[in-house]
């Protein structure tokens, strides 16, 4: 019977508290979702940044590892291309760094109006 009262007493609280959450997300001023709005957005698209990059960088090592296997190849033209990748790879995790950057700021700016 104790046990039974205390996963009763536990439920109630995690289905309180789990109201109390839904509550506070649904009061949210206009300029707190259109800012929330901006960031879901800004990350989205860092993300496809980040992939695209990846997806890249990954095709140039895969390159870079033909290039290596290759009979006669230099060691060189792969180690090339493997810089190629680190490159793109960081070059996309800068532009997505820049994108959340801006979406945060921007957000910043949405909720500070009145």
């Amino acid at each position: 019977m104790k046990g039974y009262q205390m996963r009763t007493s536990v439920t109630a609280s995690v289905l309180g508290a789990s109201l109390l959450l839904l509550v506070a997300g649904c009061n949210k001023s206009p300029n707190e979702q259109a800012a929330d709005n901006v960031e879901d957005n800004a990350e989205m698209r860092a993300d496809s940044v980040r992939d695209a990059g990846e997806n890249q960088a990954d095709a140039l090592e895969n390159q870079a590892d033909v290039i290596d296997n290759a009979p006669g190849a230099t060691d060189a033209r792969a180690d090339a291309v493997e810089a190629e990748a680190d490159q793109v790879r960081n070059q996309a995790e800068a532009t997505a760094d820049r994108i959340e950057d801006r979406g945060d700021a921007t957000a910043d700016a949405v909720r500070d109006r009145p």
